[in-house]
């Protein structure tokens, strides 16, 4: 597609051919049918990323969510991308516009580890009654009308700060920015805290 040769490492396999490394790693990081895709498929992709990159120097976000993974929200272009890191521009990331989406989920997942007590010998032994230790994770999933992906996944929360109870003022702090990001990418009305968890709460476009 470039023109450059590619070496015995460098090879990627598309549907009808090849493409070199360079190429793939300038493809949407959403995207995961390369090897179904054909070449001039790959060729339409790459000039919809340099088009991204130009579009990205015109994004402003004015809300952003997350920790580790974060949303960057463009309320008057109307417009989102998803990324990490601090040079997140520099990856190119998708900009999503709020027509293209279809649903806005959120998906609170419980992770318990068990905690155990030393016995005499240095074996492991269940307290009684157990004890765990508890986290929250809080994943949105946002449905996406787009030819090269179909869905954005990320992380509100991080390893390091996760709420470890559902009547903490962190686990509402997450739960609120949840329904804030639902409300502002599929234009609905903010519904009041699930007030519980282990639930999901989503948000689908309106049939026309």
């Amino acid at each position: 597609i470039c023109g450059e040769k590619i070496g015995l490492l460098g090879n990627r396999k598309v549907e009808d051919g090849n493409i070199c490394s360079k190429c793939n790693k300038k493809l949407s990081p959403l995207f995961n049918e390369r090897k179904r895709s054909t070449v001039a498929e790959i060729k339409e992709q790459l000039e919809y990323r340099a088009q991204n990159e130009v579009m990205l120097k015109q994004f402003n976000p004015m809300r952003t969510y997350g920790a580790d993974k974060k949303i960057y929200i463009d309320l008057n272009a109307r417009k989102f991308c998803v990324e990490s890191g601090n040079n997140w521009r520099d990856k190119n990331p998708d900009l999503i516009e709020f027509s293209q989406v279809m649903s806005c989920n959120l998906d609170i997942k419980e992770h318990r580890q068990e905690l155990y007590t030393k016995d005499a010998q240095g074996n492991n032994r269940s307290y009684t009654p157990p004890r765990y230790k508890i986290e929250y994770e809080f994943e949105m999933h946002i449905g996406v009308n787009s030819p090269y992906f179909s869905e954005v996944i990320f992380d509100l929360t991080d390893y390091v700060h996760r709420p470890d109870s559902p009547y903490t003022d962190m686990y509402r702090q997450y739960e609120a920015q949840a329904h804030e990001i639902q409300s502002i990418l599929t234009g609905q009305p903010m519904s009041q805290p699930m007030g519980g968890y282990g639930q999901q709460m989503g948000y689908g476009m309106p049939q026309q």
